[in-house]
């Protein structure tokens, strides 16, 4: 402990230990704002619209760099679920004074769940230091819905992989019964259309060893539909209990059907 009076000399020594200090904590400081402004960009606006069994849907402008592309990734109850770029038409943000142009929404196709509630989050990706470090922030607030579908699984394998105005395919596989041919219904915008069973040949399903014989595939070829936007959804009939369960295979895909202009004669 000192005492007495302190030299000149040491009160300077004392001041500029102190003004050091201040000077170092708001260098700190500066280098830390400066990394959040760089590493998580404060200049994201938007929101999640809309979450549900079937789609999650929102928007995001980043207010620094309005014509730059925003990538965007879904999160389901915490897992990692899809991402995209931030490019689908939303003219309700232009109408509304949030963005010059429309195409800055975003739209996931909700991924296969059990039933029961689930919460979607939606991140905004932002590369910083030359795209050497990305980072995740939370977009709007997390999302909660319920799905009330039954999926295929664990009852059985396979997926819809392709649907188009020409042609709906994919594969499907009983677990226990490897052997069935699995029957299989097509819906289209929430309307039945043809049910068959699963037995059209896909060899390199087989091939690759993820069927037990290559008789396990579906093919449904399309009714004439109208232009625009349309979904697909295929089931796999399963009894149970006397009666019988439609259990979602997959997920639902979405396409755009475009009709050929009329031919004009001379």
């Amino acid at each position: 402990m000192f005492t007495g009076h302190t030299s000149p000399a040491f009160r300077r020594l004392i001041n500029f230990l102190i003004v050091k200090s201040m000077l170092d904590v708001l260098f700190v400081g500066v280098v830390a704002v400066g990394f959040y402004y760089r590493a998580f960009d404060p200049y994201f606006q938007g929101t999640l619209d809309e979450a549900g069994p079937e789609q999650v849907a929102g928007w995001v402008v980043n207010q620094r760099a309005p014509d730059a592309p925003v990538e965007v990734q879904l999160y389901i109850d915490g897992r990692f679920a899809d991402s995209r770029a931030a490019d689908y038409p939303r003219p309700d943000i232009v109408a509304a004074g949030a963005a010059a142009d429309a195409r800055h929404g975003f739209f996931f196709y909700t991924p296969p769940l059990e039933a029961g509630e689930h919460e979607a989050r939606v991140y905004v990706v932002h590369a910083s230091f030359g795209g050497r470090l990305r980072t995740l922030q939370l977009l709007g607030t997390p999302a909660r819905f319920r799905s009330e579908a039954l999926p295929a699984d664990p009852f059985y394998r396979g997926w819809l992989e392709d649907a188009n105005q020409q042609i709906v395919r994919g594969w499907v596989v009983n677990r226990d019964v490897p052997a069935e041919r699995v029957e299989v219904h097509l819906y289209i915008d929430g309307r039945f259309i043809e049910q068959r069973a699963a037995d059209y040949p896909r060899p390199e399903l087989y091939a690759g060893k993820l069927l037990s014989d290559e008789r396990h595939g579906f093919l449904f070829f399309t009714s004439q539909l109208s232009e625009g936007g349309h979904e697909a959804r295929v089931y796999a009939a399963r009894t149970h209990d006397g009666g019988r369960q439609l259990l979602l295979v997959g997920r639902p895909l979405r396409f755009h059907v475009k009709l050929d202009p009329p031919a004009t004669g001379r």
